[in-house]
């Protein structure tokens, strides 16, 4: 979800933020360190560890409790991660980069090709080299 989508739920769930300048500072926040994924995740995990019983809407503080808490969570996205490097936060990679991406991209491609010629072909009973 976008970081404006984002406080739009939060406002929606556990009331409107009382000063203007801490919706702000919040969706700044959120808005820097956040993937759209991860602002889903995030919302999530609000939900399951942060009531809103009081109607107090969460601040960066508490953000930052429950991103500790997401960061214990298995990733099972960890594969992605070695080939998508940290230029994301900065709106998107040079042509340098995307060629490097590509070549890790088409070295997994090829990884896995080959271990399933290994895995085929000992099923069949013939070794690969």
């Amino acid at each position: 979800m976008t970081a404006q989508r984002f406080i739009k739920e939060l406002e929606g769930y556990y009331g409107e933020y009382e000063r203007e300048a801490t919706r702000k500072y919040v969706l700044d926040y959120v808005s820097k360190n956040y993937s759209d994924r991860s602002r889903d995740r995030l919302f999530k995990r609000l939900l399951l560890d942060y009531s809103g019983q009081f109607k107090a809407t969460p601040d960066i503080a508490i953000l930052e409790e429950i991103k500790a808490k997401l960061l214990q969570e298995p990733d099972y996205h960890a594969p992605a991660k070695r080939i998508l490097p940290p230029w994301i936060p900065r709106g998107g990679p040079t042509d340098e980069e995307r060629e490097e991406m590509a070549q890790q991209a088409k070295d997994v491609l090829d990884e896995l090709a080959r271990k399933k010629r290994v895995r085929e072909s000992a099923r069949m009973g013939r070794k690969v080299l």
